[in-house]
């Protein structure tokens, strides 16, 4: 069965007309009751994250200190080789010496050089002081949060005094003493998603202040961000709240997300990919599905494989069969809902009939034409109860944006362009997106029995054939 999990799904974050998702957590929110248990107990295995006061980490069992072991291969050769490449690099590419510097601090980073590292020789296992993109900082703000705890402002610096009270006022807004933890987190998802702005791509969030976009500071400040801006903020959030919290980055340094801890297991949480519309695609998902996207170091960051708290598997419903998927794909979409999922009774008999269905009536439905301009993003997991979960994000655009451009810009481009081609723009059909990537080709040979059942529902349930 693990075809089904591995199959591919490419996150998408386009405007919606679609009303905003409801913390789906909270108490009062119907169809779901939130979960109320106590704080559970640290989970000894699974390491805390990187603090200001690191742990011992040759500490003895039972946390009596051991002597570290000696290190070996620190000469002075592999420091000559190191800065030989570095050279050879700088003369090569054209790199910046302030971009080489920046890197250089990932490589060398404090007392980490060694030989094995050239294994991943820009992929720090550590937390914080990791640059990504040659320019991104991820930086640690536990002196924020260890204020905002304790209630001692004394020894902050102004920017953090700053900081501290613009995440405050955040928190009075959306915090309320009844949440349980998830409730929490996903209150402050919710606010990272929706209230920010940013855009799709690599790295490509410009805010007033380049040099603030990567930090607490300038993303609460100027309400833009990239990627490290919005994990550094949620993770501030989280660490004041009292949750567990820590922020992870891909191998290849072009990227960064949040690990978060509840009852004792831990999740993926990206806000920047689920921004601006908050989609939950992203949220509180497991090893397994981050893993179809990115690669990071699994060696040093904790593994993440819980299930509960995940927003398909929380709101989980059970089909009769997969003939009533299609049915049911379309009172979701005709209802305006954005993400849901389902199960189906006696479980996936049939894994490549199941996939076969759930493309097959996911493509009829972006091709029908009811839904403007559809996009379902989707994918498989699994519950504790070892139960497939076929998760499903509905993403559409039901009239032209409303780019924010003055009318004189559009007037000049509509002159520039009617005299290069004779016509005007079609402006109620000039979208910006950035497309999507295809997945790889499937083999459904084992399915052929299930051809005309699956076109017979999907044609009953979009009037297309699949």
């Amino acid at each position: 069965m693990d075809q089904l999990l591995q199959e591919e799904a490419t996150p998408a974050a386009a405007e919606t007309g679609a009303p905003a998702l409801k913390n789906p957590y909270a108490s009062g929110n119907a169809g779901a009751d939130a979960p109320n248990a106590p704080e559970a107990p640290e989970a000894p295995e699974a390491p805390a994250p990187q603090r200001a006061a690191r742990r011992n980490p040759y500490a003895a069992e039972g946390g009596a200190p051991a002597a570290a072991p000696a290190k070996t291969g620190r000469n002075t050769g592999w420091k000559v080789l190191a800065v030989i490449m570095c050279l050879v690099l700088l003369l090569n590419t054209g790199l910046s010496v302030a971009a080489l510097a920046l890197q250089a601090v990932n490589f060398f980073g404090s007392d980490m050089f060694d030989p094995e590292d050239w294994f991943h020789p820009l992929d720090p296992a550590r937390e914080d002081d990791v640059v990504i993109g040659w320019e991104y900082k991820i930086e640690s703000t536990l002196p924020i949060s260890d204020a905002y705890i304790s209630g001692d402002r004394a020894g902050l610096s102004d920017r953090e005094l700053e900081t501290l009270d613009m995440a405050s006022a955040v928190l009075d807004k959306i915090i309320t003493p009844d949440m349980t933890d998830v409730e929490k987190e996903a209150a402050v998802y919710e606010w990272l998603t929706t209230k920010l702005e940013s855009e799709n791509g690599f790295l490509t969030v410009i805010p007033p202040d380049t040099d603030e976009s990567d930090n607490p500071y300038g993303v609460l400040k100027y309400r833009s961000a990239v990627c490290v801006g919005y994990a550094t903020t949620f993770r501030l959030f989280m660490q004041m709240l009292g949750i567990e919290c820590m922020v992870i980055h891909d191998s290849s340094l072009s990227h960064s997300w949040n690990l978060v801890r509840l009852d004792g297991d831990w999740y993926h949480t990206d806000c920047y990919f689920d921004s601006p519309e908050g989609s939950y695609r992203h949220f509180n998902i497991n090893d397994a599905v981050r893993a179809q996207e990115q690669d990071w170091n699994t060696d040093f960051f904790p593994a993440a494989n819980g299930t509960k708290y995940n927003y398909a598997v929380y709101h989980c419903e059970t089909l009769e069969d997969l003939y009533a998927l299609p049915a049911w794909l379309r009172a979701k979409l005709d209802g305006n809902e954005r993400a849901f999922s389902c199960k189906f009774k006696g479980g996936v008999e049939n894994e490549q009939a199941a996939m076969l269905m759930t493309e097959a009536a996911c493509g009829a439905a972006m091709e029908s034409g009811l839904y403007g301009d559809l996009y379902i993003d989707r994918y498989w997991t699994e519950n504790d109860e070892g139960d497939y979960i076929f998760c499903v994000f509905a993403q559409r655009e039901d009239a032209a944006p409303d780019y924010e451009v003055p009318d004189d810009t559009r007037d000049q481009i509509d002159r520039s362009v009617e005299e290069a081609f004779g016509v005007k723009p079609d402006w109620d059909n000039i979208w910006v997106d950035e497309g999507m990537t295809d997945g790889g080709d499937l083999d459904f040979s084992e399915a052929s029995d299930f051809f005309g059942e699956a076109e017979s529902a999907i044609a009953d349930a979009f009037n297309v054939m699949g």
